[in-house]
Parts: structure tokens; C-alpha cells; sequence
């Protein structure tokens, strides 16, 4: 085999082994757990001080705290599945328009002492083919917190 043609290969898997290295290890530093409020609970034994966690529940009624200057927010999270499972979370940031007691939420934070410190707050969009209950629960949940929403004030035929 020509020399040239040794090194040329000889390279490219060298580079090919580096591109192949970075592309891993920027995958498993961004990768972050995925569970529910009862998974959570049941390894928060196991768990690292400080470990990001992402955190999947419903936001329980009547538990939502929010501060004056808009930003801080205390609520607790509890899984459908198993509703005894709750979790009380602080986030200061933007609050989603779509954040509402009964909600889905996931949170993105980590365990800091008996709370959850969220950075990331995500909360689920409601369907616009969600039953009249559905439409009349977010309604009666948006007046009772003084928000309007667009949505339940236009016409329901979203026509």
C-alpha cells in the first residue's frame, strides 16, 4: 500500500475518532433524567446533591405561590398516577402563560434540601380539542388567579 495513502487513512480515523468522542460526551453532559414525582421520591435516597433532575407532575390546586415582583414562584407537583407523591418546587423566572393549578408541568432544577430549585419551567399547551370541562376548568382556574385567556374569551368554535 502507498505511504500516502497509509497516512491519509491514518488520519481520518484519527479525526474521525475525535469528531465521534466530542459528539458523545456532548451528548451525555447535556442529558438530563427524565421521571415522575413518585420515581422521584422513591430513589431520592440514591440521589447527588445538586444532580439536575427533570421532573414530570400536575401542578396541585390551591398551592400556587406567587411573589409581587412577578419573577418567584412556590408550588407543589403531584403525580396523577399516585397522588400521596408530592413535591414542593421554587422557580424564579418567567412563568409560562399556560402555567395553571392541574396543569402538567416539568420542572428542571435540582433537589435543594425538602425543596426542588427549578431553573426550567415547562408547561404543557392546552388542546384546543380539550372537552368543555376541560375549557371550563382552565376558565374558572384562570379567573380565580386574574389572568384573562384570549382563548376561552373568543369564540369556542375557534371558528
Amino acid at each position: 500500500m502507498n505511504p500516502t495513502r497509509v497516512k491519509l487513512l491514518v488520519g481520518g480515523a484519527i479525526i474521525l475518532a475525535a469528531f465521534g468522542y466530542l459528539f458523545i460526551s456532548g451528548m451525555g453532559a447535556s442529558q438530563v433524567y427524565y421521571l415522575t414525582v413518585s420515581e422521584f421520591q422513591d430513589q431520592s435516597a440514591m440521589l447527588t446533591p445538586g444532580e439536575p433532575f427533570r421532573i414530570s407532575g400536575r401542578v396541585h390546586p390551591g398551592s400556587v405561590e406567587r411573589a409581587d415582583n412577578g419573577l418567584d414562584l412556590a408550588f407543589t407537583v403531584y403525580d396523577p398516577e399516585a397522588e400521596t407523591a408530592t413535591l414542593r418546587v421554587a422557580y424564579h423566572g418567567v412563568v409560562p402563560d399556560t402555567f395553571m393549578e392541574n396543569s402538567e408541568v416539568v420542572v428542571e432544577g435540582s433537589l435543594d434540601g425538602p425543596v426542588f430549585a427549578a431553573h426550567t419551567l415547562l408547561a404543557k399547551c392546552p388542546s384546543k380539542y380539550e372537552g368543555l370541562g376541560d375549557e371550563m376548568d382552565r376558565k374558572e382556574a384562570h379567573e380565580a388567579e386574574g389572568i384573562a385567556d384570549p382563548l376561552l374569551d373568543a369564540d369556542s368554535t375557534g371558528l
